[in-house]
């Protein structure tokens, strides 16, 4: 059978409630997608008849992403992961992407956790990565959401998928950035900059860019909101940590020792 026949509401009575019919069609799904994931699926994906169709129902393998069971969501990661080992199937993931990331921004933090474990798993297949890179900004920009779950999500992804070296030099140049939460109003907006900063100084590659932006962290120090400067402090003294950083802190203490000089 078909994913597409599998997915027809031949299983619903007459009259069935909207959430029953819901929860039937998820059965549905789910059951199509147990088949692909059975011994019998790879079979079925090799074979050229059925590419076209189960391409064309990546979009609903990624709608399970978000759903309320927590099985349906596993079962849709686990199909999207097993998909994206075919090459005829990587185009219509790709396209995908977008909507995999908006899935960061869901209130639903098990949707938010379903979307970050998607990308991270998708990030793993080196087709992938240029299509990956490329919404970095995208998920530099969720720092700035208003719901601190959200940023969060996007900045714990940010630090998952910089473990992986490819992706490093678009997330250096997005660093400036990450900069900008540190001014916001919002304490944990603030925060979520710091723990992205904080956690990307571990990596070599991201300290020179790093310590070349400092006199941007520096100026904080002088902002009219006490909050930020308390902010701009707590980094600093974070980034002092590490060796490498020091060199470029040392040479701006001059302008740390003025800005104090004026503050007082």
């Amino acid at each position: 059978m078909s994913f597409a026949a599998s997915q027809s509401t031949g299983g619903l009575r007459p009259g069935a409630s909207s959430s029953e019919s819901k929860r039937i069609a998820s059965g549905s799904i789910l059951g199509g997608l147990q088949k692909w994931l059975s011994d019998d699926a790879a079979e079925l994906s090799e074979n050229a008849e059925f590419q076209p169709e189960i391409a064309a129902a990546v979009p609903k393998v990624v709608d399970l992403l978000e759903d309320n069971d927590s099985d349906v969501r596993q079962a849709g990661t686990n199909a999207l992961a097993k998909l994206s080992e075919k090459a005829e199937f990587q185009p219509a993931i790709t396209d995908a992407l977008p909507k995999i990331i908006d899935l960061l921004k869901y209130n639903d933090h098990n949707v938010r956790k379903a979307g970050a474990d998607a990308l991270v798993k998708l990030s793993e297949n080196a087709e992938f990565r240029p299509a990956i890179t490329d919404t970095l900004p995208s998920i530099v920009d969720i720092l700035k959401h208003n719901d601190y779950k959200v940023r969060k999500a996007g900045a714990g992804t940010l630090v998952e998928l910089s473990k992986n070296a490819e992706f490093r030099p678009t997330i250096a140049d997005a660093l400036p950035k990450v900069i900008d939460p540190l001014k916001h109003d919002d304490y944990n907006v603030r925060k979520a900059g710091h723990d992205v900063l904080a956690n990307l100084s571990k990596k070599a590659e991201f300290r020179p860019t790093i310590a070349d932006t400092l006199p941007k962290i520096v100026d904080l120090l002088r902002h009219n909101d006490s909050m930020v400067r308390n902010a701009g402090d707590e980094v600093l003294a974070n980034l002092s940590k590490n060796v490498e950083l020091r060199p470029a802190i040392a040479d701006a203490l001059p302008k740390i020792v003025d800005i104090l000089k004026h503050d007082n």
